[in-house]
């Protein structure tokens, strides 16, 4: 939790100040500060880390900071708050109950907390959210746990309904009997009781009714409520139909839309692991039609996606995509792969394509793209890194089909052995200008070297035109083990040319002699060069394990990006992790902080919410969640950064009897600064001149400086000789007339 020091205080406001002067006396630890204040020459900003805040976990093994979501305002402040989800975080004597809480994103307060209730429940483990329910103005939420035992039962599942004002469960429906797994699966539905609010449908792979053995079956459940409105039951034994569920648009013209459910690994029609796929009412559950693999092993019903109505006949038609099915054109090929057509108003097969091969896996990627050949249809990029062909061991295949028909309208084949091509696809949109969205190929375990130069996992990332296939760039790894591609992020246009950027992750690429230390480089979306590359500085780095894109944060207009490792080994440290900032269009480092003891593991997650500080840039927060704190073990920590480093603060000397310099950059000539310091903690704060601060009251205005013609200023404080180990929070705003106010970063700091 954030410390909270022991202050006493008298407070004088003249009004014609903009912010809150402060005479002050404090008492912490038995020691009274006083200040000394003048203007100095500004110092150079340092772009560290600007860290606002620290919270952790208060059990141990609890976990915090595994899993973050930022979901809404949970406590009133008009700051999105940041739930920390951990399904196998243990408390209260339980292993793996599962944890889950809501923190505030402005000062790491904890709000609420809820834990599992039994051994091995993994509460939390699906986690999806919902509207707000009980109409209290703030969004609930929703936890599903397949595996969980409750009321005396045996991983027979349950789903909850959590109010995210307090954390108080609203509702609970349970499964009734051993092994049912309720909410193995989910959707949200339309409103089928008209309460105004959607409705969930929640899946059961294992339970056995209607005399049947694990026949599964699929319920709609009131979100308001939680009472069940429909249930419908597995028409033969070990067909386990809430194994998946998805809802499509209206199959049977009753104005709601319909539940797929599907379970390739199903036994339905006498035959073994054919798969089935069911389509049902999603306002009564009356099952409309049901569609089985046509053979053992077709493992039919991976997965389903809503093309729209296809063949015309008003009702929208279902893409199936089996990459394990045994299938094939002219003879039947273990895992050869399939995809398919199918109606949707009956389930018949519209046309299909399979794999060639035996284990192909056709369709292990596939993505529903735009409309390639001008036909009124979507078409379908699928990607198939097991395919051998030309001669080439897994060099793999990118190809569109006709949502039409599915005939290819072009195939790229690899040209590397085992290079594995299709392993991974994206859609950045037109790179070429030529009105037509294209492909990105990735394939970060690509081994593309020859006989004279054998490379092995280095990588390759290949750009295809989406009209034609026509390879429009391609880049490989220079080394063996780089895994180029590795984590891959989008991010704005950097050069001006109108396409998308690039960038590349490899964590386990050795470079400049080091091992692991890992490398980020920035690609032209449009031409595939290199815009520029960084290294991580130690061995163990691994730079570019966990990459995320985020606000732009220092004001050039393209989104910048926070790459983590937990991993990472630095300061003579083993696994205390690290979080940099770069910009997207540089590759600078903005900011970075390292974790601060062995084992922390700072940056197993990454999430950006509201602006904190004022500062105009949406902040970052990054998980630990196996870091010890407060003499616990496991209890995990939670970081929030200041996102923007366009008026940067900075703290100079800031040891016991020094002179601390506290400058800021990036600021208007002639405007004046205030800096202010709290030390109860992060704001917010509104001041009687309805300047908003990032602190909370009392604020102490440490001094002011007038920001000189390369937009610097700063003040000097004598640091008392008692003051070691006090925590403090500081920011500086800038103010020039009576409508020019910018706030700099906020900061915690402490005195070492």
């Amino acid at each position: 939790m954030v410390a909270s020091p022991v202050v006493a205080l008298w407070v004088l406001e003249p009004p014609a100040q903009p912010l809150h002067i402060m005479r002050i006396r404090i008492t912490l630890l038995a020691t009274a500060l006083t200040f000394a204040v003048g203007s100095v020459p500004a110092l150079a900003a340092q772009q560290d880390a600007p860290l606002m805040w620290q919270s952790n976990g208060d059990t141990s093994f609890e976990g915090m900071g595994r899993r973050l979501y930022a979901l809404d305002d949970f406590n009133g402040d008009s700051r999105t708050d940041i739930i920390s989800v951990n399904p196998n975080g243990s408390s209260n004597l339980m292993t793996q109950n599962g944890v889950i809480r809501a923190i505030s994103g402005t000062d790491g307060a904890h709000l609420w907390r809820i834990d599992g209730n039994y051994d091995f429940e993994q509460l939390g483990l699906t986690f999806p959210t919902i509207d707000d329910i009980n109409g209290d103005g703030i969004r609930d939420l929703f936890a599903l746990t397949s595996m969980g035992s409750t009321n005396g039962f045996l991983r027979n599942g349950f789903c909850r309904a959590i109010s995210g004002a307090d954390g108080s469960m609203m509702w609970q429906v349970f499964g009734m009997s051993d092994n049912e797994q309720f909410g193995s699966s989910y959707a949200r539905s339309d409103d089928i009781n008209f309460d105004n609010t959607e409705d969930i449908v929640v899946g059961s792979l294992g339970a056995s009714s209607m005399g049947f053995f694990g026949n599964g079956y699929v319920q709609c459940v009131s979100a308001n409520y939680g009472w069940t409105m429909w249930r419908t039951n597995g028409t033969g034994n070990d067909q386990g139909i809430g194994a998946n569920v998805v809802m499509v648009a209206d199959l049977n013209g009753d104005g709601k839309r319909d539940v797929i459910a599907h379970n390739p690994e199903a036994n339905s029609s006498g035959l073994y692991r054919n798969g089935l796929i069911m389509a049902l009412s999603g306002t009564t559950g009356q099952i409309i039609w049901q569609s089985d693999g046509a053979i053992d092993n077709a493992r039919f019903g991976d997965s389903v996606d809503d093309l729209g109505d296809l063949n015309g006949d008003g009702i929208s038609d279902l893409l199936v995509v089996d990459p394990d099915a045994a299938a094939g054109a002219w003879m039947i090929y273990p895992d050869a792969g399939k995809a398919s057509l199918i109606s949707g108003a009956d389930g018949t097969p519209i046309w299909e394509h399979a794999g060639t091969h035996p284990g192909e896996h056709y369709g292990t990627v596939h993505k529903v793209f735009g409309d390639v050949n001008g036909d009124g249809a979507v078409d379908i990029v699928m990607g198939n890194p097991e395919n051998s062909s030309m001669g080439l061991a897994s060099n793999g295949t990118v190809e569109i089909l006709s949502g039409a028909n599915g005939f290819p309208l072009w195939v790229r084949a690899g040209t590397f052995n085992y290079g594995l091509f299709g392993a991974q696809l994206l859609l950045p949109g037109d790179l070429d200008g030529d009105g037509a969205d294209d492909v990105l190929m990735v394939s970060s375990e690509a081994s593309t070297g020859s006989f004279w130069n054998p490379l092995v996992n280095n990588g390759h990332i290949e750009a295809l035109s989406g009209a034609t296939g026509n390879t429009m760039w391609q880049v490989l790894g220079a080394n063996n083990g780089s895994h180029l591609g590795a984590n891959l992020v989008l991010v704005d246009d950097a050069d001006g040319d109108g396409a998308m950027e690039i960038v590349s992750g490899s964590p386990l690429a050795d470079e400049n002699g080091l091992t692991n230390n890992g490398k980020i480089i920035g690609l032209s979306g449009r031409m595939g060069s290199p815009l520029w590359s960084t290294v991580g500085d130690s061995n163990d780095a691994g730079l570019g394990f966990l990459m995320k894109a985020v606000d732009d944060a220092d004001g050039d207009g393209v989104d910048d990006l926070v790459s983590t490792n937990p991993g990472a080994d630095s300061g003579n440290l083993i696994n205390n992790g690290m979080a940099t900032s770069f910009s997207s269009a540089t590759g600078a480092q903005l900011w970075r902080y390292d974790g601060t003891s062995n084992d922390q593991r700072m940056g197993t997650s990454i999430v950006t919410a509201s602006d904190v500080d004022f500062d105009g840039t949406k902040d970052v927060y990054v998980g630990a969640y196996v870091a010890d704190t407060d003499g616990l073990a496991d209890n995990g920590s939670l970081f929030c950064f200041s996102g923007g480093v366009t008026v940067p603060l900075s703290v100079d000397g800031l040891h016991p009897g020094s002179l601390a310099t506290f400058s800021v950059t990036g600021g208007t000539p002639g405007a004046t600064n205030w800096f202010g310091i709290s030390l109860v903690g992060p704001g917010p704060t509104m001041t009687s001149h309805g300047i908003p601060l990032a602190l909370s009251e009392p604020i102490m205005v440490l001094g002011s400086s007038t920001v000189d013609s390369t937009g610097s200023s700063s003040v000097q404080v004598q640091v008392p000789n008692g003051a070691a180990g006090t925590t403090f929070w500081a920011q500086a705003v800038e103010v020039q007339g009576p409508h020019h106010v910018q706030q700099s970063q906020m900061r915690m700091l402490t005195v070492k």
